[in-house]
């Protein structure tokens, strides 16, 4: 490995490289010391979901009452949970590609049949292949909505919006997941939420979130979802089956999160912008082709000028760096040349991760086709 044994830097997973707010570590640790180990109500601390329901009302626009509200272990198993509550065995789950690799997987535990929707290229601003899509929708139980994107950090125009609606009324039989975990690091453009630019069709519309990325909780693992007050009851049924309650200090944790001042959320902000920048302009330097993302903390790195497919880079790069990446093809079909780098490390250990990579590049020749 280059630099003579030196530790691993993990870029590989989705975990942000920045401490919750101080104010959610003593709630918990507070509880912590009060005992309050016990489970929490089904569905959530009653106190978290009327905060959460004025949350969605009050900054996010959409209107909500705390029974729409599911507080889950993390958005992946409330997500989860409402492939369980909406689909049976068999129905088909239209899921974005490139996308998150969970959805794939939550499908198929559950016995779903998994379709991928390609995004476009960068020229199209990597919107949803509307073509394909409409071929896919009839019959579809589910579609997976997630913008601001993983990996692709693209954040939806109000037109393709515009566009799902269109969809949902033609199949009255479908739902949509909108998984709106990256909402809060919108690092340029503003996201738009379909729960809000259609209400109309809201009763078909589960809206997922979580602390995770925003507040630095990854390890807490509390998520909420929004949807009409009957859905939401079944779902926090089905999440109480597969695991019962959310931790009750993290949900206490999360509950302080709520009455931080906005400087926390732009401070993480700032922070990200500025390793984006970094970590593209250092990239680009080595020949390596990469879009800006508008929002989150991944760059999604073309890994066609090394004559490498992704997985084979993210091998070799690790092998000769000890930096982790995720290969391009745990995504979806579309990331076979393709790697994701999280660059929400500290600035430090980013810096270090790219001067690894830059050095291994140029001394192989990589970008003009060398071998690793």
């Amino acid at each position: 490995m280059t630099g003579g044994g030196d530790k691993p830097i993990d870029l590989s997973i989705g975990d942000p490289g920045y401490e919750p707010p101080r104010e959610a570590q003593a709630v918990a640790v507070q509880a912590i010391a009060r005992g309050l180990g016990g489970y929490a109500p089904m569905g959530g601390l009653r106190r978290l979901r009327a905060a959460l329901a004025e949350h969605l009302s009050e900054r996010e626009g959409i209107p909500a009452t705390p029974q729409q509200v599911v507080v889950s272990t993390g958005a992946s198993l409330g997500i989860f949970a409402t492939m369980a509550t909406v689909c049976r065995p068999g129905d088909t789950v239209l899921i974005p590609d490139p996308g998150f690799p969970l959805y794939r997987q939550a499908a198929m535990t559950l016995g779903l049949r998994v379709i991928g929707y390609p995004l476009g290229d960068p020229d199209s601003g990597h919107a949803p292949d509307w073509d394909v899509l409409s071929t896919l929708v009839p019959g579809a139980r589910l579609l997976i909505w997630n913008f601001p994107a993983n990996p692709l950090g693209v954040i939806a125009e109000p037109g393709w919006i515009d566009r799902l609606g269109s969809l949902m009324r033609s199949s009255p039989e479908l739902y949509v997941i909108s998984d709106e975990v990256y909402r809060d690091l919108c690092l340029d453009g503003q996201h738009v939420s379909p729960a809000v630019h259609t209400p109309e069709l809201a009763d078909r519309i589960i809206t997922a979130f979580s602390f995770s990325k925003s507040y630095g909780m990854a390890a807490w693992r509390v998520g909420y979802l929004h949807a009409t007050a009957n859905l939401a009851e079944r779902i926090a049924q089905a999440h109480w089956r597969a695991t019962m309650s959310t931790p009750t200090m993290a949900q206490l944790g999360a509950l302080a999160c709520l009455r931080v001042s906005g400087d926390y959320l732009d401070a993480r902000r700032t922070f990200l912008r500025d390793n984006r920048d970094l970590t593209l302009a250092r990239l680009r330097g080595c020949g390596l082709p990469c879009a800006e993302p508008p929002a989150g903390f991944f760059t999604w790195i073309d890994t066609t000028p090394t004559g490498l497919d992704g997985t084979t880079f993210v091998q070799h790069c690790a092998k000769q760096t000890g930096v982790l990446l995720s290969p391009g093809a745990d995504f979806g079909a579309s990331g076979t040349k393709r790697v994701r780098l999280n660059f929400a490390v500290s600035t430090d250990r980013l810096v270090t991760a790219l001067d690894r990579m830059k050095g291994w590049i140029e001394t192989t020749d990589l970008v003009t086709g060398g071998a690793a």
